[in-house]
């Protein structure tokens, strides 16, 4: 077992800018990460930019964390950070394209204060909530909402799933992930590919039944 895994190396390092921006932190950070176990990207979102130059080669990124590029290196995305799907994804391609290796990356979803199913401005929203157990103790859990537009007709977020306990939905997204990646049509977000989806076809990618009221739009 590694010191790491052990508990014996707990010391942190946090980088964090007091101006509006371009201050550096994703360099500063690329360079920090070769001596560290993990590099951890804990607020912001795909509106954010860090530019990294490696051997003539430019990288520019949004949602990765810096330590993507360096070898060995545990990249997580924490639950603070507002999450595109279609931006994350070209980003992992970017940097597959390189030679170089996402084998490291996490995602560490619940507990997102930024979650607001109302106001998410990626695809997926969660909201906290609870569910009881066989015992009738409550547990942590989050309803995943689908964002909703301001096209025309203008749509709110509404549920695909209610009351996923945290230690499932990890599996849950990864599986609506998975299977959009592997059903889409040419140019389809992630949003159209769940709304033109059955509930039979995202309840078997998800493991779970889809939410009451999308079961009673679709009747």
């Amino acid at each position: 077992m590694s010191d790491l895994q052990r508990g014996e190396r707990l010391g942190s390092l946090a980088v964090v800018g007091t101006q509006w921006g371009d201050e550096g932190k994703g360099k500063i950070t690329d360079y920090l990460a070769q001596d560290a176990d993990l590099v951890v990207r804990f607020q912001g979102g795909a509106n954010a930019g860090h530019t990294i130059e490696i051997e003539k080669e430019v990288f520019a990124l949004h949602l990765l964390p810096s330590g993507i590029l360096s070898p060995g290196i545990i990249n997580v995305i924490g639950n603070g950070v507002v999450l595109d799907l279609e931006e994350l994804e070209k980003e992992i391609a970017v940097v597959k394209a390189s030679g170089r290796s996402v084998d490291g990356l996490r995602l560490h979803l619940d507990g997102c204060p930024h979650a607001c199913a109302q106001h998410w401005v990626g695809d997926l929203g969660f909201q906290g909530t609870t569910v009881r157990d066989a015992d009738g103790r409550a547990h942590q859990a989050y309803d995943v909402y689908l964002r909703g537009g301001l096209d025309r007709p203008a749509a709110i977020a509404r549920p695909v799933f209610r009351r996923v306990p945290t230690d499932e939905l990890d599996g849950v997204v990864a599986g609506l992930v998975d299977g959009w990646l592997g059903a889409r049509r040419t140019d389809e977000t992630f949003r159209s590919f769940c709304e033109r989806s059955s509930d039979d076809e995202l309840s078997r990618l998800a493991g779970r039944d889809a939410a009451p009221t999308r079961r009673k739009e679709a009747a």
